[in-house]
């Protein structure tokens, strides 16, 4: 919401699976159509992660007509190369065409080309035509670690009158490394995440509730090359996460945990620690981790 209305939960609860390089659907649907049966109605969304066209009006059908909830994302490292006129004009055009289509929001990925200087009216601009487009809800995507990788327009995106949520990657999978990282390499990863983002937030630099673990983030966890305890606990962070990425980014562990953390959260809520307190409810050691004993009981 603009400055000043802002909701007190930006996004209904949920897990996001994006879904990449897959625009009619033909490999995702059915993916996400077997997740839903471990989801409590209306806890499992998605997103498409695509500029709004017509190449995607015949997924985004699809999914409307299953009853899915929708969010559009993008990347907007091109825009940052585009003069502010129509960098905003073609955040307007997409916002109204995802709204045309039933998504709650729009999700603004910028990377990259989002480190370089004198992008500060260029986010500006781009969230205001967003909103003008008619996205009730503006989120963005960014490294997980503000401090490391700066955005000089940081405080155009992420402070006041800014997006409304936050999607931090906290990517923890490493390919280089001989084993696949697990729980501690992921709480790790989210370790650091949230000290970053403090920094930022105790210098002005973002709004306190972005950072992760607070109301307004959405924890984007990777699908791949991460243990599903690893990716379990990413996506145990929040009433709302981000899950990248189906068909092309994702394994079977990945998908384990996802299906770990729906079934937990279909039974006790919506919120953090739903392993947790699935654990608990069935006399598990309650630690939180999506390992071989609560898998085994989840019969995943």
């Amino acid at each position: 919401m603009s400055n000043g209305t802002r909701l007190a939960q930006p996004l209904r609860p949920g897990i996001f699976v994006t879904i990449y390089n897959d625009l009619r659907g033909t490999t995702s649907l059915p993916i996400i159509e077997e997740l839903m049966t471990h989801a409590a109605p209306g806890d499992l969304g998605v997103c498409i992660h695509d500029p709004p066209s017509e190449d995607d009006a015949t997924l985004a059908a699809a999914i409307k007509a299953r009853g899915w909830r929708l969010i559009y994302g993008w990347g907007v490292d091109p825009d940052a190369k585009r003069s502010v006129r129509d960098a905003a004009a073609a955040t307007r055009r997409r916002a109204r065409l995802a709204m045309d289509r039933g998504a709650e929001a729009v999700e603004l990925n910028g990377e990259a080309a989002w480190k370089a200087e004198g992008l500060d009216e260029h986010a500006r601009e781009m969230i205001a035509a967003a909103r003008d487009g008619g996205a009730p809800v503006v989120g963005w995507s960014f490294f997980d670690g503000p401090r490391s990788h700066r955005m000089p327009a940081s405080t155009a995106v992420f402070g006041e009158g800014g997006v409304d949520y936050n999607a931090p990657q906290v990517y923890a999978a490493n390919p280089g490394a001989a084993e696949v990282p697990g729980f501690a390499a992921a709480r790790s990863r989210y370790d650091r995440a949230v000290a970053q983002h403090e920094w930022c937030a105790a210098r002005g630099l973002m709004r306190a509730e972005l950072t992760p673990g607070e109301r307004a983030c959405a924890v984007y966890a990777q699908l791949h090359g991460v243990s599903p305890s690893g990716t379990a606990w990413l996506l145990d962070r929040g009433p709302v996460g981000r899950a990248w990425a189906i068909p092309t980014r994702h394994d079977d562990s990945g998908l384990r945990g996802l299906r770990a953390v729906l079934r937990a959260r279909r039974l006790c809520g919506p919120v953090a620690g739903a392993i947790e307190r699935w654990q608990r409810a069935h006399g598990l050691k309650d630690d939180g981790v999506a390992g071989p004993a609560t898998l085994g009981a989840m019969g995943l």
